[in-house]
């Protein structure tokens, strides 16, 4: 069996678990776009694995013309690689790869589609604007290529109740929520002692959160990591920060080598996003789940699915997106370590064994065997 990974940037950590399940069984390729202005993730190459990569700047969706011409450039590539290599099945992400994927394979080829974030473009009704119609043509064009589609992989079910349930039957969808591999956990030591510290992990999206950390931090009297590439945003907070030295950037890291290390120097995990955007409200990011690994409480937002299950699960501790004196009082309190404090660890500890990706990427195996 032949499996394509078609996708417009190089692997991220939830992708490479999904390679490297897929090449224990299949011959695996890797046909993706290396965005020279947006290298987020290091290519982390795996044994067996066959990478065909193409290195160019990809403008964002707001701007349609040079997008296209992208998509034009990228297309070209991914037909000749998907020709030369005739998989039995591709994997993609993302509507641009679904597009690729339906022109270029032929009909016996199955097609596998990942969601793992809501475009805006599903969630805005407004028909009159020249955006409404744009994202009115977005929808229609992914319910066509939708029909392609064997099934669909979710990190979220709220995506599918919310959104993907006019598209796919129930039977059609898997759910692999985005867990972390617990190997990159193995050599993990809790922090002990030295001044109270929050991060945050990851690609940096939402800045007016951000600076609201770094500013609710100076007030509690705490430490701030922020570890990730800087990119756009990121570079904004970055000026943001500057002379705050309660504020510490540890850059890019590699998630197998360097994530241990990164949690190890945190006693609280910050996850507060934007809930005015539908997104955040139905999404469920990776720190979610780390942060229960490393035993380490979590601040989310009020009114999402990612606040009920961190409520539900005691872990952690929801605040309004916008508030930031809320904010500073629940430092406060965290940074005391006491029975407040110590109950939500406890309760990472009682939730880590349910933190456990290799049975769900074991039912995504089976899956596509089935196909």
């Amino acid at each position: 069996m032949k499996i394509v990974f078609l996708l417009t940037n190089i692997p991220n950590p939830r992708i490479n678990k999904r390679i490297k399940a897929f090449s224990e069984f299949a011959e695996v390729h890797v046909v993706c776009f290396r965005r020279t202005n947006m290298d987020v993730y290091p290519l982390v190459r795996i044994s067996g694995v066959q990478y065909h990569i193409r290195d160019m700047v990809i403008p964002s969706m707001k701007h349609v013309v040079k997008r296209l011409m992208a998509l034009v450039n990228y297309l070209r590539f991914s037909k000749i690689c998907l020709k030369q290599i005739r998989p039995n099945l591709v994997y993609l992400c993302g509507l641009d790869n679904l597009l690729v994927a339906s022109i270029s394979i032929s009909r016996e080829a199955k097609i596998c589609y990942e969601v793992a974030d809501l475009r805006e473009s599903y969630t805005n009704r407004d028909k009159l604007s020249l955006r409404g119609l744009f994202d009115s043509t977005i929808r229609m064009l992914e319910k066509c290529l939708s029909r392609k589609v064997s099934f669909l992989t979710v990190t979220s079910i709220k995506f599918y109740d919310t959104y993907y349930y006019k598209l796919f039957s129930r039977n059609q969808v898997i759910e692999v929520p985005n867990m972390p591999n617990l190997e990159a956990f193995r050599d993990y030591k809790p922090k002990h002692g030295g001044e109270f510290t929050i991060g945050f992990v990851g690609a940096i999206r939402y800045i007016e959160q951000m600076k609201m950390l770094v500013d609710a931090a100076e007030e509690a009297d705490i430490k701030v990591i922020f570890s990730g590439a800087s990119l756009d945003k990121g570079n904004a907070l970055l000026a943001y920060c500057k002379d705050k030295p309660w504020v510490r950037f540890t850059g890019r890291y590699d998630f197998m080598k360097d994530i241990a290390d990164i949690y190890s120097r945190l006693d609280c995990v910050y996850s507060v996003y934007d809930a005015a955007n539908f997104n955040v409200r139905i999404a469920l990011p990776n720190k979610l789940y780390e942060a229960v690994v490393a035993e380490l409480p979590i601040i989310v937002a009020n009114n999402t699915y990612l606040g009920e299950l961190v409520t539900e699960w005691g872990t952690g501790v929801t605040v309004d997106y916008d508030n930031k004196a809320e904010l500073v009082d629940i430092l406060k309190r965290l940074k005391q370590k006491d029975g407040y404090y110590q109950q939500m660890v406890e309760n990472c500890r009682c939730k880590k064994a349910d933190i456990n990706v290799s049975m769900y990427l074991d039912q995504l195996c089976e899956r596509i065997k089935k196909l």
